[in-house]
């Protein structure tokens, strides 16, 4: 099973960005137990989400939301994925 983690976008660059530790956790977890397991950190890699899903293809999208900031690109990310009937995971 493949699944995809997309921590949206800010809006905002910074140097000063944090890991995101819930989502490597979590994924390190699960690719211990035998999970494909791809993140995809839209405040540092501008790659087009649509080419992400096709050429990944996750059997399940994972959204990590730390703030309100990044509550408007979720909403984005999470219309682009409807799109290719994915169970979606807030």
């Amino acid at each position: 099973m493949k699944i995809l983690f997309i921590i949206p976008s800010t809006g905002y660059y910074s140097s000063a960005l944090s890991n995101p530790l819930g989502v490597l956790s979590i994924g390190t977890f699960l690719y211990k137990k035998g999970y494909k397991v791809k993140i995809y950190d839209r405040n540092v890699d501008k790659a087009n989400l649509n080419k992400i899903m096709k050429e990944y293809n996750p059997d399940i999208v994972g959204i990590s939301i730390l703030s309100s900031r990044c509550s408007k690109d979720a909403l984005k990310v999470s219309k682009t994925v409807k799109k290719y009937n994915k169970t979606l995971v807030w």
